[in-house]
């Protein structure tokens, strides 16, 4: 037990003013807690240089805190980066600090604009592959592929009428 003349501390429970002993134990309620399940924050960063992709911002975002999930938004044609990204770290409170300080950093040459996402605005597919390595697809190889299918096929179908009409 503490004495009289020493300072009460939060491990007794007791604030130094009576009076505000009822705002002291809101407090201490109010602290998260280790039982207390953690929301996951989502932030939106835009405005992100070409050459910052999903390996640099892992690295460069997690010195904030635990990150799950990353998706940099592509272009499907040319695979490049359309210069904006979702993040999603594991708790809303590190993507609250992360937004607030992020928003309006210089990196190379360009303002990140970074806005904390509120869960109802989040679309259930923002995060549809994310975390994947990205593959650029060869359009002009798929589309010869293609050709040269409907191609054969029509040969293999002439083949058989030739076939048909000699005999």
């Amino acid at each position: 037990m503490a004495d009289a003349d020493s300072p009460s501390t939060a491990a007794d429970g007791l604030s130094l003013d009576p009076k505000q002993q009822k705002e002291f134990e809101k407090k201490l309620k109010n602290l998260p807690t280790q039982t207390d399940k953690v929301q996951p924050g989502i932030i939106y960063v835009g405005h992100i240089p070409h050459g910052f992709y999903e390996d640099q911002m892992k690295g460069f975002f997690s010195q904030f805190g635990d990150i799950n999930k990353i998706r940099l938004s592509r272009s499907k044609r040319s695979g490049r980066s359309r210069g904006y990204a979702f993040i999603e770290f594991a708790d809303q409170n590190v993507a609250k600090i992360v937004a607030e300080t992020m928003n309006n950093y210089l990196m190379c040459g360009r303002l990140l604009k970074c806005q904390l996402m509120r869960n109802e605005s989040v679309h259930p597919d923002t995060f549809k592959g994310a975390n994947k390595k990205f593959r650029k697809i060869n359009w002009r190889e798929l589309a010869n592929k293609q050709v040269n299918m409907a191609a054969g096929q029509m040969k293999s179908a002439e083949h058989i009428i030739f076939e048909d009409s000699t005999s």
